[in-house]
């Protein structure tokens, strides 16, 4: 991820392994550069995360089988209070 994030996003983004196959995501408190964007526009009301989106795009096109948690809708920083996750890859072993 770091290869791919500007420093100023990848700073505020987490990753790490808990267990075998699962991916854990989380963004710092408040620290969402869409978040923060779409809230100063006045549109948070109605933004849906492009960000995990694309990371899910990027996934199915790698021909990855996974699964995420939680399903994304809106925007869970301002829905929640914070965002995070899971991916859980599915490898034939």
């Amino acid at each position: 991820m770091e290869f791919i994030l500007t420093y100023s996003v990848f700073s505020k983004f987490r990753v790490r392994i808990p267990s075998k196959n699962v991916l854990h995501w989380e963004w710092e408190n408040q620290e969402c550069f869409a978040y923060k964007g779409m809230k100063r526009m006045g549109l948070i009301d109605r933004y849906v995360c492009g960000v995990v989106y694309r990371i899910e795009y990027w996934f199915q096109n790698l021909g990855l089988k996974f699964t995420s948690s939680p399903k994304i809708e809106k925007c869970l920083m301002h829905e929640k209070g914070y965002c995070s996750g899971d991916f859980e890859f599915l490898f034939d072993d």
